[in-house]
């Protein structure tokens, strides 16, 4: 016998739960309930608890589903992924074709951005290359949207260089990055050029992202400028480094 409650207190409420205990008993009686009816439970879903209910039903649920749908994946995710529970949502999506159903682009965008605000950018990643390997085919999943998800999430991190290289993934995907992430990314980088700690990755991301600007065609004097002045920032900051290592080499 199952029960609402869960780990540290929390449990699923009791709505929740005598639905969800009503559809199990069904299932276990080869009495599957309607597939508007476990759609609209995925869709209350509030806290880690009743995700882990969700996933339970939704494997006793996967015989009685022909095909793989993107609905209640995408209701289930987004609920799941609103409710805080960010690694369980994770873990769900990855459990896509067991589960039996399709990530879809907006929940797995949302997923994605919650991911990149509590600084987990790597999961953020992986949770795009799920969604692109079950919709090979679809060139949504390689949208300006994601990029930005993505390279917001690398700049909040420090992480210039990687923010270069996933604009040169999507460009090669087919995306074209709008001018306004240009502007974005070459200004964060431009204000990392002015440490000498960081300035050689970030200007390295710089030259990735002027690249990416002309092969695109953009014709944008904001961009040029932040690029010009994020060159005159690291020169800036490696000549006292040049300095001290040149004195210590008289000395």
């Amino acid at each position: 016998a199952e029960e609402a409650g869960g780990s540290g207190g929390v449990r699923a409420s009791e709505e929740f739960f005598a639905k969800y205990a009503a559809m199990r008993k069904g299932l276990q009686h080869r009495q599957p309930p309607k597939r508007r009816d476990v759609f609209n439970l995925l869709l209350t879903i509030a806290n880690d608890k009743e995700v882990q209910h969700a996933r339970v039903l939704l494997q006793a649920y996967a015989p009685y589903v022909p095909k793989l749908d993107k609905a209640p994946g995408g209701a289930l995710i987004r609920a799941s992924a609103r409710a805080g529970a960010l690694s369980e949502a994770l873990e769900l999506l990855s459990d896509y074709r067991e589960l039996r159903f399709l990530p879809s682009l907006g929940s797995t965008l949302f997923l994605m951005q919650k991911l990149g605000q509590a600084g987990r950018v790597e999961d953020a990643v992986r949770a795009h290359g799920i969604m692109v390997s079950a919709l090979p085919d679809d060139p949504r999943c390689w949208s300006a949207d994601y990029l930005e998800t993505l390279t917001r999430s690398y700049l909040k991190e420090g992480q210039h260089g990687k923010a270069a290289k996933m604009f040169a993934t999507f460009r090669e995907m087919g995306c074209m990055p709008p001018v306004m992430l240009y502007r974005l990314a070459l200004s964060q980088c431009s204000e990392a050029c002015h440490d000498a700690a960081t300035s050689s990755d970030a200007l390295a991301a710089v030259a990735l992202f002027e690249g990416g600007i002309k092969a695109d065609k953009h014709q944008d004097p904001t961009c040029d400028q932040l690029v010009a002045k994020a060159k005159q920032a690291a020169e800036d900051a490696q000549k006292p480094q040049a300095e001290e290592e040149a004195s210590a080499g008289e000395g």
